[in-house]
Order: structure tokens, then C-alpha cells, then sequence
């Protein structure tokens, strides 16, 4: 481009221009000479028409502002309680509320039956309370295998209606454990019972068998009261009461047996009380979210006298974790498993491994025939 310009301007010098001074046509070389001094002039104007800004000098800042831009400082917790500034409540981990964002059903507070289980549970505030220790051992457990089979949260409370969360609860019908299985159900969803072991008493098992109850039932009425409704009364009766009532029929409409039409909303007063306690004058107990225990593997049959000398977990402790073992060993065919506290779990089951199998139970079993003596 500069070169071109060159050569315009060349093309015209070489004509040469007239000097109005002189009235006469200007030399070459001078003519030339003016253009250049002509441009210098018009670029020395164009510059000197920016206007230069000056630099102000730093801002001078104050040394603790500087630290604490460059430095991170650490937080200082407001030291009153358990606010972390005045008005603001330190976040716990909290079961309540994890159980409530998992709430999925409409707890249909205007149904009657619902409001009668309300005043119910108002004019005894202490039913939560009364069995905190049994909300810590359980509720967590269940809530966490609830949530891993993306059911409603609601759910995790149905032991507390059906045992108040006792593992050792039993009805006049039969029934047993947090679930309250009957035999005829635990056999069908495959709990173990026998001389040995009660599987509706296994707090895991029995969690695992229930929700899969639960699961085949919602696949049949596609309708969680209605699956409810059916662990209760028991589905052939469900299914028939939908027979026997209009079309797209809901679980408040159907005639079902007194039991099962206050067993749903008893469920759902439950999970309203949760949701709402202050409402209804209730506290709840603090519950941490935290499992408290493990499921630790044993492998084959153990004697608990040598896992409690193993593991330094005396006898008792171990019976308290496991209300489904009858005797004094875990079963010779399973399942092979013990329930531990769980900041005794991890140890435990090294120790519980490396136990050789000839000396995992100190007794022997004699089956004594006809004939037979002492000597």
C-alpha cells in the first residue's frame, strides 16, 4: 500500500506544480521537499490531537485489607451455641429432613380417617420420642435402602406402624419382626427360619424382603396406597375390593377391612406429623442420618463365644445387634452374616476372616440312635 502511494505522488511531482509566490512552476527537488515537510505537518497535528492520559499512581491500600485479599483467612465460627451468626442455626445432619425430601404420596390430611390418626398422635406427643433408641438403631438403615431403590421416602416409616420398630414385635396373627411378616409371606420373599435363625427378627433381611414385597405389589395396582393397602390385608383382598367398586376407584373409596382403612392413614397421619411437628405440638427425636451399623460377612458357622473373643465385642452386645439368631451360633447354612456397630465393623471382619474353620465352633453336635452309651 505505502508503495503505491509512492508512486501516485511520484507521477505527480514529475508534472511539477506551480508556485503562487513565484508565479512560476517550482523545481523539482523542491517540490518534492515541500511534500514531505507538508505531510510531517498533517501526521505532528493528527498526534498531537490524542490527548494522552497520565497514569494515576497506585491507590494505596491498607495492610489488612491486603491480607485478607491475598491471604485466605480461616472462618471463625460464631461462638454461641449453635448459631453461626446471630439468628442463623448451624445446618445438622438431620434424618427428618432427609426423610421428608424424599416424600413423595399426598397425605390426603382432609380424608377423616387421616385427621382421626392426627388427633390421635397429638394427644400423645411422646409416641416418637418413646422409641428414639429404636429410631436410631433402625430408621436410618431402611430410609437408606428405600432411597436406593428410588421409592417414596414414606415408606422407611411403615415399620413404625406395623412394630413401633421392635424386631422382636409378634401379633396374635402371627406375624414377627420389624416388617410383620407372616410365615406364608417371609417363605415367598425367602427369609430364612428355622432352629437357628429367624429371619423376620434380621433387621436387613427382613428391610430387603419387605421392600421387595412392596415393589411386586405396586407392580400389580400401579398405586402405592393400593401396595400398601395389599401389605396389609394382603393383595388377593385388595384386588377383589377394586373388583367390586367403580371404575378408577381410589384407595379412600374401596370397602377393605377396618384394619387396612385406618393402617393407610395411620401411614400418611405419620408422615404428615413428620413434615409438619410443630404444627401438631410434637418434637421429634434428633436422628443423625448415619447407618449405625454393618453387615458383616462370616463366611460359613461361628460360634459367637469365638467371634466375641476375636473381636473383643462381648456376647451380649453381639445378641442386641442380631435379634435374629435363637441359639449360640450363627446358622450352619446361612445366612452367614452378623450385624455390627459399625465403628466395629471394619475390624471385626479382619479379625472374624482370618479365624481358620476348624476352629470356628467349639462344640459338637451328636446325634444319638438306639444302643448308644456314654462310654
Amino acid at each position: 500500500m505505502s508503495a503505491s502511494i509512492r508512486m501516485s505522488w511520484g507521477r505527480r511531482a514529475s508534472r511539477g506544480t506551480f508556485s503562487r509566490a513565484e508565479g512560476k512552476r517550482a523545481p523539482v527537488g523542491t517540490r518534492t521537499y515541500r511534500l514531505v515537510a507538508a505531510t510531517s505537518a498533517v501526521l505532528l497535528l493528527l498526534l498531537g490531537c490524542q490527548t494522552t492520559v497520565p497514569k494515576p499512581p497506585p491507590e494505596v491500600l491498607d495492610k489488612a485489607v491486603l491480607d485478607a485479599t491475598w491471604t485466605p483467612q480461616p472462618v471463625v465460627p460464631y461462638a454461641e451455641g449453635d448459631l453461626i451468626a446471630p439468628g442463623v442455626q448451624l445446618p445438622d445432619p438431620n434424618l427428618w429432613a432427609d426423610l421428608i425430601d424424599g416424600f413423595q404420596l399426598d397425605r390426603h390430611t382432609e380424608q377423616k380417617r387421616v385427621q382421626q390418626e392426627l388427633r390421635w398422635m397429638k394427644r400423645h406427643p411422646s409416641y416418637l420420642p418413646n422409641m428414639s433408641h429404636r429410631l436410631e438403631r433402625h430408621l436410618a438403615y431402611i430410609h437408606a435402602q428405600v432411597k436406593a431403590r428410588g421409592m417414596p421416602s414414606e415408606l422407611a416409616l411403615l415399620p413404625i406402624v406395623e412394630s413401633a420398630l421392635d424386631p422382636y414385635a409378634f401379633s396374635h396373627g402371627g406375624a414377627a419382626g420389624l416388617w410383620q411378616f407372616i410365615p406364608a409371606t417371609a417363605k415367598r420373599f425367602g427369609l430364612e427360619r428355622n432352629w437357628w435363625y429367624e429371619g423376620r427378627r434380621d433387621p436387613a433381611a427382613a428391610t430387603d424382603a419387605a421392600l421387595d414385597y412392596l415393589e411386586v405389589l405396586h407392580d400389580r395396582f400401579d398405586d402405592w396406597y393400593l401396595a400398601l393397602a395389599g401389605y396389609n390385608a394382603g393383595e388377593g383382598n385388595v384386588g377383589r375390593a377394586k373388583r367390586r367398586a367403580p371404575e378408577g376407584a381410589g384407595f379412600f373409596e374401596l370397602k377393605l377391612p377396618r384394619e387396612t382403612s385406618a393402617y393407610v392413614p395411620r401411614l400418611l397421619a405419620l408422615a404428615e406429623l413428620v413434615a409438619n411437628p410443630e404444627a401438631y405440638g410434637v418434637t421429634l427425636p434428633p436422628l443423625e442420618p448415619t447407618v449405625p451399623f454393618e453387615v458383616v460377612a462370616t463366611g460359613s458357622q461361628m460360634d459367637l463365644s469365638v467371634i466375641s473373643r476375636v473381636t473383643e465385642i462381648d456376647v451380649e452386645t453381639i445378641y442386641q445387634w442380631n435379634p435374629a439368631l435363637n441359639q449360640w451360633s450363627t446358622p450352619p447354612n446361612g445366612p452367614h452374616h452378623l450385624i455390627l456397630p459399625v465403628e466395629l465393623a471394619e475390624a471385626a471382619a479382619e479379625r472374624i476372616a482370618a479365624v481358620p474353620a476348624d476352629q470356628r465352633v467349639e462344640w459338637l453336635r451328636v446325634t444319638v440312635r438306639p444302643g448308644d452309651t456314654l462310654s
